[in-house]
């Protein structure tokens, strides 16, 4: 798949899904999921970083530690992300370095959106998987 379908395959979700969810968003993680599985692990937030880069390692002590979300956060399908994929539309998904494995669209309900202070989060409570990307 290249970027270039993945970009047009998350722009036909979202209009199919646009009256059926609130919240829609694109999630990266290694954890291997399946179509229609929710997804009931919620995010964390460390709004005390400088950078929102500075995140602990998932599964430690530190990341425990943090503020639960009330859902699991995403990349919004309208984000300068997923729009900034644009220029690298004719390369293949393996070529760029993404963080995980897997890459699904999502769907649910807003939760504590722009709370989180990551520009173009989206955090998504009720969340489904609509879709495997990759």
């Amino acid at each position: 798949m290249t970027i270039k379908e993945m970009i047009e395959t998350i722009n036909k979700l979202a209009e199919d899904c646009y009256y059926d969810y609130d919240a829609m968003g694109v999630r990266f993680e290694d954890k291997d999921r399946t179509v229609g599985e929710e997804i009931t692990e919620n995010s964390k937030h460390n709004e005390d970083r400088d950078d929102e880069r500075e995140f602990p390692e998932y599964g430690t002590t530190e990341y425990e530690e943090m503020e639960e979300l009330d859902g699991v956060s995403a990349w919004d399908v309208e984000s300068p992300a997923i729009s900034d994929l644009k220029r690298h539309e004719s390369e293949e998904i393996s070529s760029l370095p993404f963080i995980g494995e897997h890459c699904y669209f999502i769907a649910g309900d807003y939760g504590r959106n722009n709370e989180t202070g990551d520009v173009g989060e989206v955090v998504v409570k009720n969340a489904k998987v609509i879709a495997k990307l990759f």
